[in-house]
């Protein structure tokens, strides 16, 4: 668990920082209102990494209420991608990634309770 909550921090950080500083570099088209929602995304990603870097430090009972949020997020976060993959919104890398950790979260959570 404690290199799936590592990976994540990591992943969830450097995303977040290029969400706020540099949103074309992620999405195409981002401008005026896409570059404000993208910064908001990327405060919400920074947020997560930060709840990841607490479970990897204080183990029990956060984390199993972290394991909640982090699944919860990466869920709803892949659905979100897979409809805008389908409409040919998003590019496959980061649904894909947000798959693998929703699986991977989703399955820790489980073996955890």
């Amino acid at each position: 668990m404690t290199y799936l909550l590592i990976a994540n921090a990591v992943f969830e950080a450097l995303f977040g920082v290029l969400m706020i500083a540099a949103p074309g570099k992620v999405l195409k088209d981002c401008d005026g209102l896409a570059a404000s929602i993208a910064g908001s995304l990327g405060a919400a990603e920074i947020a997560i990494a930060a709840l990841s870097a607490v479970i990897v430090v204080r183990a029990e009972p956060a984390a199993i209420s972290g394991l909640v949020a982090l699944t919860v997020f990466h869920v709803g976060l892949a659905a979100s991608l897979v409809r805008g993959l389908a409409g040919k919104h998003n590019p496959p890398p980061p649904v894909i990634a947000h798959l693998v950790f929703a699986i991977l979260f989703a399955v820790t959570l489980v073996r955890a309770l």
